[in-house]
């Protein structure tokens, strides 16, 4: 019991918990991030500190980067968690759509088996059947 407690409590479970699917284009944005805060930061060391030289700018740089590299993470994070919520949203709405179109479907084969068991009675009945089928332009039925 006490071991299983330990282990338990060594287990963990990571914030960035990114779909297997997702996570080459996890890399991909948290790349293109890092690449564009690099080009800032390098480009606003070099403007402020010019005539400083290449070691100073480079641990500016290195100070820059790993104070926002963090904040990279997390906003790729979130950009990921956003195209998730739109895949779920559309497979919802998919799924909403699929589900009236069968039960449509449902509607309509009711009406069709209805209409041909009244023209079926008629026959039988020897009584002319006028009455248009189901979703027919002149929707009016005829009474018999």
């Amino acid at each position: 019991m006490q071991g299983n407690r330990q282990a338990q409590a060594r287990d963990r479970q990571s914030i960035w918990s990114v779909p297997g699917h997702l996570w080459p284009w996890y890399i991909v944005i948290f790349v293109v991030q890092y690449f564009s805060f690099l080009g800032m930061t390098v480009w606003h060391e070099v403007v402020n500190r010019g005539s400083s030289g290449g070691i100073e700018v480079t641990l500016e740089v290195q100070k820059g980067m790993t104070a926002s590299i963090l904040n990279m993470a997390a906003s790729t994070y979130t950009i990921l968690e956003g195209i998730m919520l739109a895949q779920w949203l559309r497979e919802r709405d998919q799924k909403k759509e699929q589900k009236a179109r069968e039960h449509g479907q449902l509607e309509e084969r009711l009406e069709w088996q209805a209409w041909l068991e009244r023209m079926q009675t008629a026959h039988l009945e020897g009584v002319p059947f006028d009455e248009p089928p189901p979703g027919s332009k002149s929707g009016d039925k005829t009474e018999t």
